[in-house]
Formats: structure tokens, C-alpha cells, sequence
């Protein structure tokens, strides 16, 4: 058991992939008037939204992330839920007396509505969200600010994530990393960068 569970928020927690996939095709599609598919969409996932639409267009960097939030607001109630097992798996976790984190890429308010929508934001105690730090995942800083937050030592501590983002930042932060089996990434990739385990059901981080 460790003393703080820190959860990636899109692809992790929350089942934002079409959402996001949809989001990020349309911007696309509306601001470039060119066509991607879901796999073009894979070196991009996981990182920041400017840095998602930059990656398409610097240009039209602004441009495309408001068309982006602008699908993705008309949409997000109705196509985000939960990963089976989350709030059970949470909800134990709590009553062990550990803290819970979110430590994502995603803005804060993006998180707060979905953590809300679901009725679990009460049950985290720390969030750090998109620009409230100054590097982002890959880099160590968002685990490391949520340590800091936390007061709790890297051993222990352990990241949970669906992306190499994810692993990458909690082994530089010196925290224990788990990557789920229910990525939009390539495990052969997840894989490549030996997180200390892998999960298939949310449940199994009850047993780590």
C-alpha cells in the first residue's frame, strides 16, 4: 500500500478517448480543412492542448484549441464516464487513509467538471492541473509538485497512467508507476519504458 495514488485524468480515470479523438479531429477538420485518423492523433495524446494544436498548425495554434474546447464542451457530458472499477477502487483506497491526485494535462476546470459530474471530486486531495506548472509531463515537475502538496516521500508514492508521458514523468520523479492495459497507445511502446506494473482492471491497484 502506498501513503498517495496520483491518477492521470484523460484515458486513465475517465474514458475521454472518443471525446478527445473527436475533439482534436474536428479542430482539424473545421480550422485546416484537412481530414486525420485516430492514429495520427497517437504522437500527440497526452500532452497539452497548445501543444496538441501546435503540433497541426503553430499558426493557428489559438484558433484550433478553441475549436477544440468548443466541441469538446457540447459533448463532454454525454460522452465521458468512468473506467469500470474507478470509484470503487477510489473509494477503498480512501478508506485505507491514503491520499488521492489527479496529475494531468488537462485544465483544471476540465477536471473539476468531470470529477463532479461523477460525483468524486471530494474524495481527491490534490490536483495539479495544464499551466500550473511550468514543464509538463514528460517532466517530473507535476509529480513532484503533488509530492511536495502531499508530503509524502517518492517511495512512496505511485503514478498511475495510460501513456509514456505518464511513465516517464513518474520514474524521473522517483515515484513507483503503474500503466493501464486500457491505452490508446501501443503497449509494445508502454512496455518499452518497463513501468514497475501493468494493470488490466482497475481493481488490481488494490493489490499492489
Amino acid at each position: 500500500m502506498y501513503k498517495l495514488y496520483l491518477f492521470d485524468y484523460d484515458g486513465t480515470l475517465a474514458d475521454t478517448n472518443e471525446i478527445v479523438n473527436l475533439s482534436l479531429i474536428t479542430a482539424v477538420k473545421r480550422c485546416l480543412n484537412k481530414d486525420i485518423t485516430k492514429t495520427q492523433l497517437i504522437p500527440i495524446l497526452g500532452k497539452v492542448i497548445e501543444d496538441q494544436m501546435a503540433y497541426f498548425c503553430k499558426e493557428k495554434t489559438q484558433e484550433l484549441v478553441e475549436c477544440y474546447k468548443e466541441c469538446y464542451r457540447n459533448n463532454q457530458d454525454k460522452m465521458t464516464r468512468l473506467f469500470p472499477g474507478a470509484v470503487e477502487t477510489i473509494s477503498q483506497l480512501k478508506s485505507r487513509g491514503s491520499k488521492l491526485g489527479i496529475v494531468s494535462s488537462k485544465g483544471r476546470r476540465g477536471i473539476n467538471h468531470g470529477l463532479n459530474m461523477f460525483n468524486i471530486a471530494h474524495m481527491f486531495d490534490i490536483i495539479v492541473a495544464a499551466r500550473e506548472v511550468q514543464f509538463s509531463k514528460p517532466h517530473p515537475q507535476p509529480i513532484l509538485k503533488a509530492l511536495e502538496q502531499a508530503a509524502v516521500k517518492p517511495e512512496e508514492a505511485v503514478m498511475i497512467g495510460d501513456s509514456p508521458h505518464d511513465i516517464l514523468s513518474g520514474k524521473r520523479a522517483g515515484v513507483k508507476t503503474v500503466a493501464v492495459s486500457w491505452t490508446q497507445f501501443p503497449m509494445e511502446q508502454i512496455k518499452e519504458l518497463n513501468p514497475d506494473f501493468i494493470i488490466d482492471r482497475m481493481e488490481d491497484i488494490l493489490e499492489l
